[in-house]
């Protein structure tokens, strides 16, 4: 509740009124003060013709030209008044005194959501924040719940209910009563025997390759005879080297058309686009730094005061914040494991962690009937778990350390059409596809002038060293000089001719010696 002034406020009134009226109609309303909740403002009401006769009145409430009003206040009296007579907003004792009161009563206001507010930050909201721990919320269900961990034999749901599973055995009567088909040291001796998730294994006569772990992923990794080269020699190695024109040679770093485009547009002196080269091309302007990590800060320079102790502050106590402390309840503290375990105790057969983990001791004692009688080798809860993981008819099986090829379906056929290491180059890419795509340096350049099968094929054909077509003469000093060439001089070509009629022998010689040196048989007649 508030008084409230405005100044040099005065109207008159738009309609004559009654001295028990507690409504008056006026010329202008909106000269006085916008009154809101329990805030009110002192008007004195004067009769036009005569100054002395006038009246205090409290308005608490205005519509528009309309007020509402309490009579006779500040130690006058009611009385009636005529249109046009004067209602003004004057400096009254009563105006005074309110303002007086209400500065003693210490409220201290705070800068709140868009102006000052009655939302006081007082000596026992502050002590009560002093002892809230930071990030306190409500010990709730919920947030309990979370803090805690089911043990052994525990279960605790949504709504905050620990519940401890029971672990007690049911035993049941067989067939016509207790029988003699007794869990006997003998049977728990063969039990011990047989390992937990034993079951009734047969290996097959085969496995598939996706059930050896790791071997499609090897043969994956081999190449297919689809992707090599025909009529590969032998122990024949794919370099699969392409070579491009290099600065004054060849090299390996190839400036394909690609490369050329993209160096093309690329602006001349085009440097990295890094935090260093982006801050050297900025500018801060004014109340903005730019650091050397690229980090742009503008400076606030919107200044938010509230009233703190004794002076303005810029710690504003918002709307907001008043209404999340009145939430917290007094000495709040943070809903952790600590506190959850502090405020809890543990009945019988629960034991509670310090980590928050509440466990139900198992105190079940199984007993079970062995040879004549109750025996210590109890048909326990493991021994029970271990034995419905076993498969009916489970064999003592272990599986050989090793299998041949031929065990594996289809693996000899899948390593049939793959090739060996020693023919491929070592550190060929996953998936890499040998293309055999062979490239020829023209004169500066790469050219289409490929280097083709047949090029390759007459280059096999072609003997190393091999030089430009030879005069006769060269031919012949060559075949002279080779031993045993048996050349067929002019001399022994005039010496056939002056022979006389020859006849060729009609039987050849039955021995291989009749044929050495690979000399033809003539018979002079």
């Amino acid at each position: 509740m508030s008084v409230l002034f405005s100044n040099n406020a005065a109207t008159t009134l738009a309609a004559g009124v009654g001295d028990s009226a507690t409504s008056i109609s006026v010329a202008d309303g909106s000269v006085f003060p916008t009154l809101s909740g329990s805030d009110y403002f002192y008007l004195t009401l004067e009769v036009e013709s005569n100054p002395d006769e006038k009246e205090i009145v409290k308005c608490t409430a205005r519509s528009g030209n309309t007020l509402t009003i309490s009579r006779a206040q500040d130690g006058t009296s009611a009385r009636s008044f005529s249109t046009a007579d004067k209602a003004q907003l004057r400096l009254t004792a009563a105006g005074l005194n309110d303002v007086a009161t209400q500065a003693d009563t210490d409220t201290t206001y705070t800068v709140g959501d868009g102006g000052l507010t009655q939302n006081n930050f007082t000596d026992t909201l502050k002590s009560k924040l002093d002892g809230i721990e930071s990030s306190a919320d409500v010990t709730d269900t919920a947030n309990v719940v979370a803090a805690l961990t089911a043990g052994t034999n525990v279960a605790i749901a949504a709504d905050g209910t620990v519940s401890s599973t029971d672990t007690n055995t049911t035993y049941s009567v067989g067939d016509g009563g207790l029988t003699q088909k007794n869990f006997t040291s003998t049977l728990k001796t063969k039990l011990d025997g047989i390992e937990a998730s034993a079951n009734n294994y047969s290996h097959p006569s085969a496995h598939s390759i996706s059930f050896i772990t790791g071997l499609q992923t090897a043969l994956d990794g081999k190449v297919d005879d689809s992707q090599v080269l025909t009529n590969v020699p032998a122990n024949a190695v794919f370099t699969d080297t392409t070579y491009s024109v290099g600065d004054g040679g060849l090299t390996q770093n190839n400036f394909t058309n690609s490369r050329k485009t993209k160096l093309e547009g690329i602006e001349a002196s085009a440097d990295v686009t890094d935090t260093a080269n982006v801050v050297a091309a900025l500018t801060a302007g004014t109340n903005v730094a730019i650091a050397a990590d690229g980090t742009i800060s503008s400076t606030d320079t919107n200044t938010t005061y509230s009233v703190g102790d004794g002076g303005l502050t810029q710690k504003n106590f918002t709307t907001t914040l008043k209404t999340k402390l009145d939430g917290i309840e007094a000495s709040a503290d943070v809903t952790d494991t600590t506190n959850v375990v502090a405020a809890l105790t543990a009945g019988t057969n629960v034991s509670i962690g310090s980590d928050g983990t509440i466990s139900s001791t198992d105190t079940n004692t199984t007993y079970s009937v062995g040879d004549g009688g109750l025996t210590q080798k109890n048909f326990t809860t493991t021994l029970k778990t271990k034995l419905d993981g076993i498969a009916a008819n489970a064999n003592n099986y272990s599986h050989p350390s090793a299998h041949s090829i031929s065990f594996i379906t289809g693996l000899q056929t899948a390593l049939d059409g793959k090739v060996d290491d020693s023919q491929v180059l070592t550190d060929v890419p996953s998936g890499a596809v040998f293309t055999d795509t062979t490239y020829s340096v023209q004169d500066g350049q790469l050219s289409q002038n490929n280097f083709t099968n047949a090029d390759h094929t007459k280059l096999n054909g072609i003997e190393s060293g091999a030089t430009q077509d030879q005069t006769a003469a060269e031919i012949r000093a060559l075949v002279e000089s080779a031993s045993d060439s048996n050349v067929f001089t002019d001399a022994d070509h005039t010496k056939l001719n002056n022979a006389g009629t020859q006849s060729v022998v009609t039987t050849a010689p039955t021995s291989a010696s009749g044929y050495a040196n690979g000399h033809v048989w003539y018979v002079v007649g």
